[in-house]
């Protein structure tokens, strides 16, 4: 394997489904958290990702270009940031033997910087990240990472949201219909 694996894997994994949100489409509330991302850290790239048992999704995007929606889960920093419970934060990611190497940072577009906040629903599952990314080397400054931090919280909020609507549909399906024919 390529890639670090979380000790809860199996569980995680089960998180990740049970969300039901790896592979389905943009949203507003998600795309508002990746923007907020970039202009709080001043950074090109942000994005909220869903980590799948190879692969991960990119559940909203900001500077990435368009008709990139899935990525390999060993070629990316990500899969390293949701073995941590806080920030993994790599100023310079060619100077870091674990991602010099990896696509898009040995080769175009050339990330040299990255920050990913695991993203850790109330089970202790990181389902993916919320991470920042930039073309030249930095530092996060401290406001940015509390930033960071704080959107990633939101961001479970949101996808606890939808697991709850997810709940509450499965429920209403399995509750008898009422008959709603007037009597005369």
């Amino acid at each position: 394997m390529d890639f670090p694996l979380p000790e809860n894997e199996v569980e995680r994994l089960a998180a990740v489904q049970a969300y039901d949100v790896y592979g389905t489409d943009p949203e507003a509330g998600f795309d508002d958290l990746t923007n907020l991302a970039s202009l709080i850290a001043g950074t090109p790239i942000a994005i909220v990702n869903v980590v799948g048992d190879t692969k991960i999704w990119l559940k909203s995007r900001h500077g990435v270009p368009p008709g990139i929606d899935e990525l390999p889960r060993g070629g990316v920093c990500c899969a390293h940031a949701i073995c941590r419970s806080d920030m993994l934060v790599v100023p310079d990611t060619h100077a870091d033997d674990r991602f010099k190497a990896l696509p898009f940072i040995g080769t175009e577009p050339f990330i040299s910087f990255y920050a990913g906040m695991p993203l850790i629903d109330s089970g202790g599952h990181a389902l993916g990240t919320l991470c920042i990314m930039d073309l030249t080397p930095r530092e996060l400054t401290f406001e940015a990472a509390e930033g960071i931090r704080r959107l990633a919280r939101q961001t479970i909020a949101q996808l606890e949201l939808r697991l709850k609507l997810i709940e509450i549909l499965a429920r209403s399906r399995n509750w008898p219909r009422r008959n709603n024919a007037r009597t005369a």
